[in-house]
């Protein structure tokens, strides 16, 4: 994908993950999110999360604007996609 749709992804992501935050504690625990080459003119999302406090830490790279099921979405469709694997505590490399 394009830098700025994989920094739009980030973004909104950001943002949902901080609106959850406000509302009160989670089991997962965001290491970290950001975006990085995945190949000369490809950028992917690269996130880091512990799905529990005590959990080893999953990474998962999100490298094309489409669903597990392959289906194309915008850059925020793909952030809620990613929240709610996180949410659902499915969250797996």
């Amino acid at each position: 994908m394009r830098k700025g749709e994989a920094e739009e992804i980030r973004e909104q992501l950001l943002e949902l993950l901080d609106e959850r935050h406000e509302a009160g504690p989670t089991d997962y625990i965001l290491q970290r999110a950001t975006v990085e080459p995945a190949s000369d003119d490809d950028w992917a999302v690269v996130v880091v999360v512990k799905p529990t406090l005590l959990g080893e830490p999953v990474t998962r790279v999100f490298e094309t604007l489409r669903t597990d099921a392959g289906d194309e979405v915008t850059p925020e469709a793909l952030a809620w996609q990613v929240y709610g694997l996180l949410e659902a505590g499915t969250f797996t490399p």
